[in-house]
């Protein structure tokens, strides 16, 4: 879903609306309030779904007058506590962490332990470890991007499209919102 490349078909989450609707999550459920500021971090500043799921996130927190900050966070667990408590420690003002990946969305609890604050932290993805934080209470929740359908579907297009000429179509896995309500059914 890169706008920077040629049309094409997609089977993805609609990155930037995922985005936006997991800050506005975020804002209901951490009673976030105007002026607030909330850090996100991300293992790849530089990587286009990634770009998309803050822009969506930077638009919903702009809109309820809060500011909010990008920064790199990392694919390696202890690499990616590390630099968002480092960021926490240098801006004790920070009222929330949104993750914006599966790995900085699961360090972030630890991270905000670590730096000695008790802020809400929510994200992206779905991994045992999110579902832990989110169980034991020290995550809000996250967006589920069904990477089952993203890897079936596409296969499943492919077969359509040889044996029956059938063309491809796009279809957006969806922005589900997993928090305590819905922990438990997801784990299964």
């Amino acid at each position: 879903d890169d706008p920077t490349e040629a049309p094409h078909k997609y089977v993805g989450q609609d990155l930037e609306g995922a985005g936006h609707k997991i800050a506005q999550y975020l804002i209901a459920e951490a009673h976030l309030k105007k002026g607030d500021h909330v850090v996100a971090a991300a293992g790849d500043v530089n990587a286009s779904d990634l770009g998309l799921r803050y822009k969506g996130v930077a638009k919903a927190l702009q809109e309820a007058g809060m500011t909010s900050e990008l920064i790199a966070g990392s694919f390696v667990a202890a690499e990616a506590q590390t630099l968002i408590s480092q960021y926490l420690i240098g801006h004790p003002e920070t009222a929330a962490v949104m993750g914006l990946d599966a790995v900085d969305t699961g360090a972030a609890p630890a991270a905000v332990n670590d730096a000695g604050l008790t802020i809400p932290t929510s994200g992206f993805d779905v991994t045992p470890i999110i579902v832990d934080n989110i169980r034991k209470g020290s995550q809000l929740g996250s967006v589920d991007q069904q990477p089952y359908l993203q890897g079936y579907l596409p296969i499943m297009m492919i077969a359509m499209k040889v044996k029956y000429g059938l063309s491809p179509y796009t279809v957006d896995t969806g922005d589900a919102i997993i928090d305590k309500a819905g922990v438990d059914l997801v784990e299964k």
